[in-house]
């Protein structure tokens, strides 16, 4: 098994030897900067057109707008989007009918909406794809958390390793920098809006209107600004965080609701 690479040069020459050998690489693309970048980086590989597969995971009502328009408009294959049978609502209301005594929002300890609703449509589709050597990329780097520092940056996937077929999960710009990210100082170069400008692209209208990040609108990883902005965007989906909130009995966030996240105060009457 394969857990971590000492340096860069060794990562590169596994990645040019499965790539040589055929592999299909699955690169996984929410519309966002850091999925923007990793597909511009990896089109710089000389990796062959067909052994590349663009992979979305539909989140329905709760991702940004224009998110799977913005995909296609900004690579130069076609967009194969999944998507789970339920949604995210359908799992918080889940959750309080079979653990009532238990908070029923995922949280960023317990990350049910990524498993559920982004990992397992792309693993599915993975073991239908007939592909027997895949590189499963994602744009999760270093500079986004210390959690995120502390994985691999590329390793076997044990769990879809089987039947024949091999899987390797890479983060090709694991030590990318971007001038949003928590460690970030002055000086620093942007790796990750520098190689979408570089290639004459532009991100998600989301960061124009001034977002750190883009997952979902209202993403349990999300900062006040991002459901500030959200809250401007989009209130109606909003309201039906804040109704679901009600309707189960716990916040989505602990001791704070997301009116109160995204810096609206509630008056007697329900306005602002």
């Amino acid at each position: 098994m394969i857990s971590k690479f000492p340096n860069l040069v060794e990562q590169y020459n596994f990645i040019f030897e499965q790539r040589n050998m055929g592999a299909q690489f699955v690169i996984n693309h929410s519309g966002g900067k850091d999925s923007q970048a990793m597909y511009l980086e990896l089109m710089g590989l000389g990796i062959p057109h067909d052994q590349i597969t663009v992979i979305h995971c539909d989140l329905g009502e709760i991702e940004h707008d224009g998110a799977q328009d913005h995909i296609r408009a900004t690579i130069d294959h076609e967009l194969i989007v999944v998507g789970a049978a339920k949604t995210l609502f359908d799992m918080v209301r889940n959750r309080k009918a079979t653990r009532p005594d238990a908070p029923s929002w995922p949280s960023p300890a317990y990350r049910q909406c990524t498993s559920d609703l982004k990992r397992d449509p792309v693993a599915k589709w993975i073991r239908n794809s007939g592909h027997k050597l895949v590189i499963n990329c994602m744009g999760i780097r270093a500079g986004e958390s210390g959690a995120r520092a502390k994985k691999s940056a590329l390793a076997q996937d044990n769990r879809l390793s089987k039947a024949g077929r091999e899987v390797f999960t890479w983060y090709p710009i694991f030590e990318w920098n971007c001038r949003t990210d928590d460690q970030w100082v002055d000086g620093m170069v942007d790796d990750v809006f520098g190689e979408i400008e570089e290639h004459g692209q532009q991100p998600h209208q989301v960061y124009l209107e001034g977002n750190d990040r883009m997952s979902c609108v209202f993403c349990i990883m999300g900062s006040r600004n991002d459901f500030a902005n959200g809250a401007r965007l989009n209130p109606e989906l909003l309201q039906k965080y804040a109704a679901l909130e009600v309707e189960v009995g716990y916040t989505m966030f602990d001791g704070e609701t997301v009116l109160e996240r995204a810096g609206i105060i509630i008056t007697d009457k329900g306005g602002k």
